[in-house]
């Protein structure tokens, strides 16, 4: 079976075509794989926006490139396409689903950074709403609920034309699939929808009475445009329209009729985060060389704490009995995996905030590539095994705290500055020391309600910085894992997962067979063998890293109080 897989994430879009043997096993090398380069346009403070437009141009080019590259272009007959399942993944931003807005060009997604929302996030938290229990007790700006309402505070005339509006994982898949031009038939992912809409997953129905709170009347016409139906990642959602396998890359000789390709299956999408987190659960006990057997003994989705990091950082953790954390995202049933709540703890700016603090140290006027320039700091830390100890104490929170404080006003400080000159390795140090400080409130926040976390799995872009993978190591005082599948993303993977799922399960009510189909899933013997990596603690930096985490959390408490003082003040004013 081959899989056409994309993510989407925040500056890029990936495809690859990934392949199943007949035994169900994921064959890790990829038959091809292709990256372009996705735009962000920031017009204003907390306005991060990208256009369908582009997003969908980047898409037919990655594909046309895969296709090619593996010589499935050419496809004499429907009825045997050369791709089985296709399946997306993409970072939670909402699209707003309008032609004219498309084809004026304008930006219609609104990105998961994007912070106009705060006002409208503060309002859905003083209306005391069942939707907070789902939420942490709080509900983030990052949300498309809370973007969703700010549309309707704040450009109304664009809430009321709009044809529908979506998750940027389920557009593509809408657009992809033989509901295109019919958004209200077009089910959403529950995936998308419970975490970041406030769908109860637990009754399988929308909070009516949240929208008539807020002042947006329920009806027919505003569920047909958020979504009428609901169902679980990884089922088949539809098939491939001929026209769109046309418009991204396959020749099709065929004289047939039909607007549909039945033989290729479109699942129900993924989060990116969240595919990538797939992907660490079901092939996380292949890393410790357990055999087929072995494996279907324990449960090795339970309490495994995924970290997906990159510009940001998600982390995920799955129990079977629902465990609410104060300040983190869920529990959200079925959210990822049927029959398990999924806790979700992040950050807002990880590696984004490593890059900002060392554009802000040359003022901007960086002397080479921020990637080289991180490159040598690692190279110069590794001459002492990343032995450099530093005074400065850092509260990463430059974009607010998504976990577990939830507060998206906080603001970042320094602490330890003084009239000399304070160096780029300090600084750089501290940096990754402070985001490793917030994961570790974070842990200790999860872990007050429930079990003692038994993994932790990395993926995402900054597993390629060995000083962030040693500092967590340390930090978290317990080992950290990390692997690929060479060329493909882990979240790449999670979406040709769910592509392989989505061929084989057709109906919603079977979703207790995808858990049973995730968990005898396997890779191919060598596939991840070569790609693992593991990172120990290092128990003669535990006193040194126990005092700086005891400053960390003063210096967020003093944070905390002067926002709230500096707010009364700005009130006042």
């Amino acid at each position: 079976m081959k899989t056409l897989c994309c993510d989407i994430g925040s500056g890029s879009i990936r495809v690859a075509i990934i392949e199943y043997s007949p035994e169900n096993v994921l064959k890790t090398k990829p038959l091809s794989i292709a990256i372009r380069p996705l735009k962000i346009y920031n017009r204003k403070t907390d306005f991060y926006e990208q256009k369908t437009s582009e997003i969908w141009t980047a898409f037919q080019q990655c594909t046309s490139e895969c296709l090619e590259k593996s010589g499935l272009s050419f496809v004499s007959n429907i009825s045997a396409f050369t791709i089985d399942a296709i399946a997306f993944s993409a970072t939670c931003s909402l699209v707003i689903v309008d032609g004219t807005n498309v084809k004026n060009d304008e930006c219609d997604v609104i990105m998961w950074m994007d912070h106009r929302a705060k006002h409208e996030a503060s309002i859905i938290n003083q209306s005391k709403n069942e939707v907070l229990t789902q939420f942490g007790g709080v509900c983030s700006p990052e949300f498309s609920l809370s973007k969703l309402y700010w549309l309707y505070r704040n450009d109304k005339s664009r809430f009321d034309s709009a044809n529908a509006f979506m998750e940027l994982s389920d557009w593509i898949t809408y657009r992809c699939s033989q509901y295109y031009g019919s958004p209200e038939k077009f089910p959403r992912s529950l995936c998308c929808v419970t975490c970041k809409w406030g769908y109860d997953a637990n009754h399988h129905k929308w909070r009516e009475d949240l929208f008539n709170q807020l002042g947006i009347t329920w009806n027919q016409s505003l569920e047909d445009r958020i979504g009428r139906s609901v169902i679980n990642p990884g089922i088949r959602v539809s098939s491939l329209s001929v026209e769109t396998a046309k418009d991204i890359g396959f020749i099709i000789k065929d004289d047939t009729k039909s607007d549909i390709i039945e033989s290729v299956s479109i699942a129900s999408s993924l989060i990116d985060a969240h595919a990538g987190a797939v992907s660490m659960l079901v092939f996380g006990n292949q890393l410790d060389g357990a055999i087929d057997t072995d494996r279907l003994k324990i449960d090795q989705f339970e309490n495994v704490f995924c970290m997906i990091s990159g510009t940001s950082t998600c982390h995920m953790i799955l129990n079977q009995v629902r465990t609410p954390t104060k300040g983190v995202w869920g529990p959200y049933l079925d959210a990822i995996i049927p029959g398990y709540y999924l806790r979700e703890a992040g950050q807002s700016a990880t590696g984004k905030l490593v890059e900002q603090v060392i554009n802000s140290h040359f003022n901007g006027k960086l002397p080479k590539p921020i990637s080289t320039i991180i490159s040598d700091l690692n190279e110069q830390l590794k001459l002492n095994d990343f032995n450099h100890r530093n005074s400065l104490i850092v509260n990463p929170t430059f974009h607010g705290n998504r976990s577990p404080i939830a507060n998206p006003l906080l603001k970042g400080a320094i602490y330890g500055l003084t009239l000399e000159a304070t160096t780029l390795l300090d600084l750089y140090v501290a940096t990754v020391e402070a985001i490793a400080y917030e994961t570790r409130f974070i842990v200790e926040e999860i872990e007050k309600n429930s079990q003692p976390i038994k993994k932790i799995i990395v993926t995402g872009g900054l597993t390629k910085n060995d000083l962030y993978l040693q500092l967590h190591a340390d930090i978290l005082n317990t080992e950290l894992v990390t692997f690929s599948a060479g060329e493909a993303d882990l979240m790449l993977v999670g979406a040709s997962v769910i592509a392989f799922t989505g061929s084989l399960i057709n109906d919603d009510k079977d979703r207790n067979k995808l858990t049973q189909l995730l968990q005898n899933l396997r890779a191919d013997s060598n596939g991840f063998a070569e790609h693992v990596r593991t990172f120990q603690p290092r128990t003669n930096h535990k006193e040194y890293h126990q005092n700086k985490y005891q400053c960390y959390r003063r210096l967020l408490d003093c944070c905390l109080e002067m926002e709230t003082t500096l707010s009364n003040v700005s009130n006042e004013i």
